[in-house]
């Protein structure tokens, strides 16, 4: 079962600070992501990174239209 995300952030380096609905915080590397799956390299412009959003009523992050991931 996937566990609902309440907010998500951008940091450096290629990370992302997630707030679950239960009040769990985790960090999620993306470079792993990066490195196993070619469509993500986009992910490497830091506009595009920063763009991150909550999707599919938090059950997902996306990256514009094109790039979600959950």
């Amino acid at each position: 079962m996937f566990k609902k995300i309440a907010a998500v952030q951008a940091l450096e380096d290629l990370r992302l600070v997630l707030w679950f609905a239960d009040g769990e915080t985790r960090i999620y590397d993306v470079h792993d992501l990066m490195a196993s799956r070619a469509e993500f390299a986009v992910l490497e412009d830091e506009s595009v990174f920063r763009g991150v959003r909550l999707v599919a009523e938090g059950y997902g992050v996306s990256w514009g239209d094109e790039l979600d991931l959950g």
